[in-house]
C-alpha cells in the first residue's frame, strides 16, 4: 500500500495521486512505464504541469509551485511529484 512521507498536497490531490500510482503499479513495474503514467494521468485530471520521479534510490532537489510537492513510498518504490511550468 502507497503511503504518503512527506507532503505538500491538497487532500484532493494527494488522494487522486495515490489512486493512480495505485494503478500504475499494479499494471506496470517498469519504473519508466509507472512514470509516464503518473505524469500523463496528472496532466489531464490534475492540470499541467507534473514533473514524476520513480525509483528506488534517488536523490532530488526541486523548485516546485505551492501545494504540489508530494513523496510516497509504494514498495518497492519510492516517488517524487510536484507540479512547476507554465
Amino acid at each position: 500500500m502507497e503511503r504518503p512521507i512527506r507532503k505538500e498536497l491538497s487532500v484532493e490531490f494527494r488522494h487522486t495521486i495515490q489512486s493512480l500510482l495505485t494503478q500504475a503499479c499494479n499494471s506496470s513495474k517498469d519504473e519508466g512505464e509507472i512514470a509516464q503514467f503518473l505524469k500523463s494521468r496528472m496532466d489531464n485530471q490534475l492540470s499541467p504541469t507534473w514533473h514524476v520521479i520513480v525509483g528506488r534510490s534517488y536523490a532530488c532537489h526541486v523548485g516546485h509551485e505551492d501545494g504540489t510537492f508530494g513523496t510516497f513510498n509504494y514498495p518497492p518504490y519510492n516517488v517524487v511529484v510536484f507540479k512547476a511550468g507554465l
